[in-house]
């Protein structure tokens, strides 16, 4: 699988200004790599994200388990938006991913 969409998330995000204003992030992220949509959560055939605003803490994070189970094949990545950062978070475990990322951490130790 090819995640190198989550890279270029986070690269993107990089560039939004504070405060942060959802609906602009998700708009942006939404047309520039072209993701389907189903209810709140936002895919293609690699990953999903969910993005949700946040102050203090992630109780309004997540929909209902039911609905995530449809999403567990899969890498879901939450995105929480807040005034001043943005935070992205593996809110599943796929295996695969989970190898990819501990992968690229201990290349990243190395050097």
């Amino acid at each position: 699988m090819d995640f190198s969409i989550i890279d270029s998330i986070v690269l993107d995000s990089k560039s939004f200004s504070q405060p942060f204003n959802k609906q602009s992030i998700v708009n942006f992220i939404i047309d520039k790599y072209k993701l389907s949509t189903d209810r709140k959560i936002y895919y293609n055939k690699n990953i999903s994200l969910r993005f949700s605003s946040a102050i203090n803490g992630y109780s309004n994070t997540f929909l209902g388990f039911r609905k995530l189970l449809n999403y567990d094949k899969k890498p879901l990545i939450a995105c929480i938006i807040r005034e001043d950062r943005l935070e992205f978070l593996l809110a599943n475990c796929n295996v695969q991913f989970v190898v990819l990322l501990f992968s690229l951490f201990l290349q990243s130790s190395i050097c």
